[in-house]
């Protein structure tokens, strides 16, 4: 039950993502890919190593299309897991709809821990971890090919703290994603005009079974009043769509709401 409901609601990322990055969602809409006469070919998957500034060893996988990329991806791991642990079957999907994905694990998470970091992480990142997340966030652009100019940040959790830092230098940031928000976000749409003075568009989710995510995105929904507000909805074998009612048909686990600028930029099946 738990792997039929994460798998409906990456595929419901996905296509979140693929509509930011302007890509088609046709790749998405065949649930499940076994079904499909032709399943999309299997994306290229390889390990890539970076260094903080510091010199601390971090690791990430990048996943590369059959075909030229059409955008990249940059997905960011909850405080609490690592890049597989929290995303599953996302990047590949995401691969197999045409965009270049980098999943990089965390400074003490995953590919990058060290020995001399014992025990499992923290349920939530230090001051002091949260600025070093923040540090070494925008030098995870470099991993991502020169095909992939137009990208879309995707962070979980206290991750999306991080993200007004992590503006890439020479590409064009196409939105960010935000998933189950954490920790004190009253600042966060302020940093992000200071790094940018065109931030690009923003999506906010909170699943219904997150309250505490749900009340951080209702406040972040409220500064943003520019923004037309859809209900996005997983109908399982039967693809994503978006309502402005909830659909009698939707799973408790994957009925969203969302803010994104204008409903024409939409599109659903």
């Amino acid at each position: 039950m738990f792997a039929a409901r994460w798998r409906a609601r990456a595929r419901l990322i996905a296509a979140l993502v693929v509509v930011a990055a302007g890509l088609p969602l046709g790749p998405l809409r065949g649930l499940p890919p076994a079904a499909a006469a032709e399943p999309p070919p299997a994306p290229a998957v390889e390990a890539v190593r970076i260094e903080g500034r510091d010199g601390f060893p971090l690791h990430a996988l990048r996943y590369r299309p059959a075909g030229r990329a059409s955008g990249g991806v940059l997905l960011v791991h909850d405080w609490s897991s690592d890049g597989g642990e929290c995303w599953g079957e996302l990047p590949r999907l995401l691969a197999q709809a045409g965009c270049e994905v980098l999943v990089p694990d965390l400074r003490g998470h995953g590919l990058s821990r060290v020995p001399e970091l014992l025990g499992p992480a923290d349920a939530r990142p230090s001051r002091g971890e949260l600025q070093q997340m923040r540090a070494d966030g925008a030098r995870w652009w470099a991993l991502l090919g020169p095909q992939a100019t137009d990208v879309v940040l995707v962070c979980a959790g206290w991750s999306g703290l991080g993200a007004p830092a992590w503006v890439p230098e020479g590409r064009r940031l196409r939105g960010i994603v935000w998933i189950d928000p954490r920790g004190e976000a009253s600042s966060w749409d302020a940093e992000l005009q200071a790094a940018t003075p065109d931030p690009p568009p923003l999506l906010f989710v909170a699943t219904r079974e997150n309250a505490s995510g749900l009340r951080i995105a209702e406040s972040l929904f409220s500064r943003f009043n520019s923004l037309a507000e859809l209900r996005l909805y997983s109908r399982g074998r039967r693809g994503c769509g978006l309502a402005r009612e909830r659909p009698a048909q939707a799973g408790v686990g994957e009925w969203v709401t969302a803010r994104w600028p204008g409903p024409g930029a939409w599109a659903s099946d």
